[in-house]
């Protein structure tokens, strides 16, 4: 029977890392938690439920995830963030699967929810997520947003069934805080890979960000929720390329 880790990297999840530990604990061979300075008690709480705690300060997303896998001693790795838990129908596949564990890695769709509201549609369901993964195949890229596994070549995946809980905001008000953080550092990736934006493409951009949400991918059939889902990504999508002109008016002046 293949061994698994347990891999989560937390700042100030107090309110979230003991539902996902306890659901891992019946499934995996160790949980091991990456830290990063929390000024909450989450390292306490992780400490006291059994998880390896170590504290490093953040590396970005895929650097500090790659520094957690360093720490893993099992053979197959099962990355979670701290908002996300096993449902109890995922743990019990994921439990008649070790001994199927060879090379393969698989994904699991993941449900998300907001205020404890599940986002049955606008994109945000099966949202498929590669989650466990041989140790030695798997490694994350990505430093600031949008963070992916890449796996070692011809390594085969295969999707589970079951869902992976995921309590993305307790709030509406807690989405449009963290969306503005998001948009800054994925502004920040598109200007150092180069990217441009011209000023009417950023406002065509988050129009189409709605219609593709709302309409195309059926967010509507969500009610109220689905059109605030829309409406936050196009804000998003906004945001994000407006930061990105900034960034090269900024540089602009300088050089001038």
């Amino acid at each position: 029977m293949a061994t698994i880790s347990a891999v989560i990297i937390t700042k100030n999840e107090a309110q979230n890392i003991a539902r996902c530990i306890q659901s891992l604990l019946p499934v995996v061979d160790e949980v091991i938690v990456v830290d990063s300075e929390s000024t909450d008690n989450t390292y306490q709480i992780a400490q006291d439920l059994g998880a390896q705690v170590v504290t490093q300060p953040f590396l970005g997303y895929g650097a500090q995830k790659n520094f957690a896998i360093g720490l893993a001693t099992c053979e197959y790795i099962l990355s979670l963030d701290a908002d996300e838990f096993l449902s109890l129908e995922l743990q019990a596949e994921l439990l008649g699967l070790k001994d199927q564990l060879t090379t393969k890695a698989y994904t699991v769709a993941r449900r998300n929810h907001i205020s404890r509201k599940w986002v049955r549609h606008a994109g945000w369901y099966p949202d498929r997520k590669l989650r466990l993964f041989p140790k030695t195949a798997g490694t994350w890229v990505g430093q600031y947003v949008h963070e992916a596994v890449q796996l070692s070549p011809n390594t085969e995946t295969e999707g589970l069934e079951n869902d992976l809980m995921h309590h993305a905001y307790h709030s509406h008000r807690a989405m449009q805080v963290q969306q503005v953080r998001f948009a800054e550092l994925a502004a920040r990736s598109y200007y150092e890979q180069g990217r441009h934006v011209t000023p009417v493409a950023v406002y065509a951009k988050a129009v189409w960000s709605f219609v593709n949400t709302y309409l195309i991918r059926a967010g509507f059939m969500d009610g109220k929720l689905g059109f605030f889902v829309s409406k936050e990504t196009a804000r998003y999508t906004f945001l994000k390329y407006k930061k990105l002109r900034e960034m090269h008016t900024e540089d602009s002046q300088i050089v001038s």
